[in-house]
């Protein structure tokens, strides 16, 4: 059995593990359509966040082919990576709850 320290730091662990794989996970969108799109860092800040969120407001779009290729490859991986970071930062809070 572990102790409620070693517990704590666990929990601490998956919750930065988490945060950090989603952060990098924008800032790579944010540099990619940057260049790609030529954006603004604001507009490639957005579209990643908005992306990665699937909340995809359509106000901005990749507007050539291989930004389209980009954007599909980073839409699946990014919802992939979003749904584990939040379901390990979610484990890790009910598992501390419930202790």
């Amino acid at each position: 059995m572990i102790s409620r320290k070693e517990a704590l730091s666990q929990v601490r662990g998956r919750v930065w593990s988490g945060l950090t794989a989603l952060g990098g996970l924008i800032a790579l969108g944010t540099i990619t359509f940057r260049i790609l799109e030529g954006w603004s860092w604001a507009e490639a800040l957005y579209f990643s966040t908005a992306t990665v969120t699937t909340i995809g407001y359509g106000d901005l779009h990749p507007t050539t082919d291989l930004s389209r290729l980009v954007a599909v490859v980073y839409m699946l991986v990014s919802v992939a990576v979003a749904f584990t970071a939040l379901t390990s930062v979610g484990s890790a809070y009910l598992s501390r709850r419930s202790r």
